[in-house]
């Protein structure tokens, strides 16, 4: 697990509301703090949805079950724009790898302070956290080529 501080809160939140850059991740849940609190439970309602309604990732959806960032962004765009920022923002995403387990990015946006937190956990339990390893330095690199300015805040 590895956390970065993000520098320019600003740049970083008009990447994550407006581009498509997250829009491979798939949204666990979320949680937006206004004048109330909202919170997205990204647990996909398949039955709910029509035969090719959705973002063209249907097949990645059936199989994990989660709704995609692209679906999910307008919807906290809506929540979060205005002249007040919001007092939290934090968002789990979550990428599934080839062998079953699940790499997690959380972006996390209290107290004006904005932190990213990677974490990693294995389809089975295992003492070798070489996977782990590998998923904190692809993030760190994946925010290095996405241009998101960070400052390495410590190794949890």
């Amino acid at each position: 697990m590895k956390s970065v501080k993000i520098e320019s809160v600003k740049e970083f939140m008009s990447v994550l509301l407006s581009a498509d850059t997250f829009d491979d991740f798939f949204v666990m849940d979320a949680e937006i703090r206004t004048f109330i609190t909202t919170k997205i439970n990204g647990s996909l309602h398949k039955d709910w949805m029509e035969e090719n309604e959705g973002d063209g990732d249907e097949e990645k959806q059936k199989k994990n079950g989660f709704v995609s960032w692209k679906q999910v962004r307008p919807i906290v765009y809506d929540l979060v724009k205005g002249k007040k920022t919001p007092s939290a923002l934090v968002i789990n995403f979550i990428k599934w790898m080839g062998n079953g387990d699940k790499g997690v990015l959380r972006v996390q946006y209290i107290n004006g302070e904005l932190n990213l937190i990677s974490a990693y956990q294995a389809a089975e339990f295992s003492l070798n956290k070489e996977a782990e390893a590998m998923w904190d330095e692809r993030c760190a690199e994946w925010l290095t080529k996405e241009k998101v300015f960070i400052q390495d805040k410590e190794k949890v």
